[in-house]
């Protein structure tokens, strides 16, 4: 398994990811988006934010790390919002779930986030769906509260409006890390 940027020809995968993603949510019943914004996936991969892991030379998921997006300045308002690295839009293909692959991504997060000299990563979720909520916090994120997001035209019309759950976990440096001292 590994962990490599996106590219644009990868956007077929991706989008593919999304609407899986998208089919399940719903009859599940839970929020969904209506359709994915691919401008957003489009400047993800322009930004080199947009990630994919991949199981012999299978994309089985994909994620979003980067620094604030208007979407995290919007929603994290009032705490500091350059003050950590995000990781938003995560999907695991359905084929694949129970096998961690969650922790995957998240355990790179943590080692790009400290490499980089932040010791907090920031997601959001769904307000609605307290089982997600549930499942970030097993992974050590914290409840941070609750927004709405602007319904301004900085944000993908995805986002605007939308209820959602902000959500932290403090990093601590490796014990050989020189900001441990």
């Amino acid at each position: 398994m590994y962990i490599h940027r996106a590219r644009t020809e990868d956007i077929p995968k991706i989008k593919e990811l999304y609407d899986k993603a998208i089919a399940f949510q719903r009859r599940q019943g839970y929020p969904y988006w209506n359709t994915l914004d691919l401008a957003v996936v489009e400047a993800d991969i322009a930004a080199g934010a947009q990630y994919l892991l991949s199981v012999d030379m299978h994309t089985v998921g994909i994620f979003s790390f980067c620094p604030p997006s208007p979407m995290d300045e919007d929603l994290w308002q009032g705490l500091q919002p350059h003050a950590a690295r995000y990781i938003n839009r995560i999907i695991v293909d359905r084929l694949w779930q129970g096998r961690s692959l969650f922790g995957l991504m998240l355990a790179w997060s943590e080692r790009e986030t400290l490499r980089l000299g932040f010791d907090r990563l920031r997601l959001d979720t769904w307000a609605d769906n307290p089982r997600l909520s549930d499942y970030y916090s097993r992974f050590g994120f914290v409840h941070m509260g609750e927004r709405t997001a602007s319904s301004g035209p900085d944000l993908s019309p995805q986002y605007r409006g939308v209820r959602l759950m902000i959500m932290e976990k403090l990093l601590a440096p490796a014990v050989d890390d020189p900001r441990a001292l």
